[in-house]
């Protein structure tokens, strides 16, 4: 298992992954979100495959990251890669200046 931030190259994946589990909402964010936030799209990757995802940005003016979408394959579910991959969102949004972190919630639930 591996977690780190994806590439350009790999976006086209993660959309696809996101799109099982995220909300219509937070989709159509992804591309500009990537754009100006590509510390927060993290992924973790288990013999090179990508299983779980996990996007968010910034809202400056608070000072906070805001976790806007979260998945995980369903053939992973139960290995604790969403914890993991919220853990290393968290510490990237750190380094960005965020005191803090908050899950924005719409659309899909599981």
């Amino acid at each position: 298992m591996t977690i780190r931030k994806i590439r350009a190259d790999e976006l086209q994946e993660f959309k696809e992954i996101a799109e099982d589990y995220i909300s219509e909402e937070a989709l159509e964010y992804i591309d500009r979100w990537f754009a100006n936030f590509p510390d927060l799209f993290l992924a973790d990757f288990q013999d090179g495959r990508m299983v779980g995802i996990i996007f968010g940005h910034m809202e400056s003016k608070e000072s906070m990251a805001i976790i806007d979408g979260i998945a995980v394959v369903s053939k992973y579910w139960g290995r604790g890669i969403g914890k993991r991959l919220i853990k290393a969102l968290e510490e990237n949004a750190k380094k960005l200046g965020a005191k803090r972190v908050s899950v924005g919630a719409a659309g899909k639930t599981y």
